[in-house]
């Protein structure tokens, strides 16, 4: 990323070494982020978060006043927020599914998929407890009235193994941090094939047609919906990440890995007294929500930072919640557990 910005700084972006090298870097991102959800390069768009993608999406379809989009009662501001404007500038009618405490968030969001469903938007892991949502099963309902499905895959990509087209979902938006080990500011939105001719260029910029060409036509697959002016410093750093990613620690290896750690943090957590674990759903991805007995969220926040341990808070819940790694180790767990049971 150094060495991406101090080249732009010193020698600029333009001229025709600078532009092949900004389109090099632009195309290595486009590629290392399709090969973290087994996709084609094609069908992704460069965006700046997955925030920027939920709003890319849902910016590109058609609503009336009066219809109805699915979604679950665990979801992101970044999805949660532009549900919102729509509601107040269409008048669309959003419908939430109980995901989190349900014990079926199948048939809890199928449920309320019906004639009036335009669209169903929601996490494919749930923020609060990991829980993996089953989004081949959704998708077929959602379809079945013509409904697409747009997915926040913002503690999916990296965390778990991921292929939106074998989940049969429509559009799916994730981050280059989080699991990826890449920098703030990169993200993508994948598109399924075709539908991007379904979605309106909500954000359009230069980078929405190939101007070289003649007519300039619309950059065919998802590119025509990237975001303007993003940094090529952090796309270089993403390219990195998911390198090292491949070459050090592989991506089915790395979510088992992940898998195993969960599984190792929860058995130690349920022995500490006064800690209950919240939400806890088996199999989920590797983040693990709990309470602990006299104490808030931000008390134990405070106490876990000064024994080295960085968790958070989530809105609206007084919970905590660490997020896991491939990089944690059996001493992090004990020194996480350890903080716990001296409160």
């Amino acid at each position: 990323m150094r060495a991406r910005i101090d080249e732009v700084e010193t020698r600029g972006r333009i001229g025709s070494a600078g532009y092949a090298e900004f389109t090099r870097v632009r195309d290595g991102a486009r590629a290392a982020f399709a090969e973290a959800v087994s996709s084609d390069p094609e069908r992704i768009a460069l965006t700046h978060s997955t925030s920027g993608a939920m709003n890319l999406a849902l910016g590109g379809l058609d609503f009336a006043e009066g219809d109805e989009i699915v979604t679950t009662d665990n979801e992101h501001a970044g999805l949660l927020e532009p549900l919102a404007a729509l509601v107040r500038r269409r008048g669309v009618v959003v419908r939430v599914a109980e995901a989190l405490h349900g014990a079926d968030p199948l048939d809890a969001v199928v449920s309320l998929i019906g004639p009036r469903t335009r669209l169903v938007a929601l996490s494919h892991v749930l923020w609060a407890n990991g829980r993996i949502l089953p989004l081949r099963e959704i998708a077929d309902a959602a379809h079945a009235v013509d409904a697409p499905v747009l997915v926040d895959g913002a503690q999916g990509v990296g965390a778990i193994d991921v292929d939106p087209a074998a989940l049969g979902v429509d559009a799916y938006g994730g981050p280059g941090q989080k699991w990826l080990c890449g920098p703030n500011g990169v993200g993508f939105l994948w598109l399924a094939d075709g539908f991007e001719e379904r979605l309106e260029v909500s954000a359009a910029s230069y980078y929405t047609r190939d101007f070289r060409s003649e007519g300039a036509p619309f950059w065919p697959g998802a590119r025509r919906h990237d975001g303007a002016s993003l940094s090529t410093g952090g796309f270089a750093g993403l390219t990195a990440a998911v390198e090292f990613r491949r070459q050090l620690v592989g991506w089915s290896e790395g979510a088992a890995q992940m898998a195993d750690v969960r599984a190792r943090c929860v058995g130690l957590l349920a022995e500490v007294p006064g800690l209950t674990l919240q939400a806890e759903t088996p199999g989920a991805a590797p983040l693990v929500a709990f309470t602990l007995a006299g104490h808030s969220a931000e008390e134990v926040i405070e106490l876990l930072e000064r024994s080295g341990v960085l968790a958070r808070s989530l809105p609206g819940l007084d919970w905590v919640r660490a997020s896991l790694g491939y990089w944690v180790s059996d001493s992090d767990l004990e020194r996480l557990a350890a903080a716990l049971r001296s409160a």
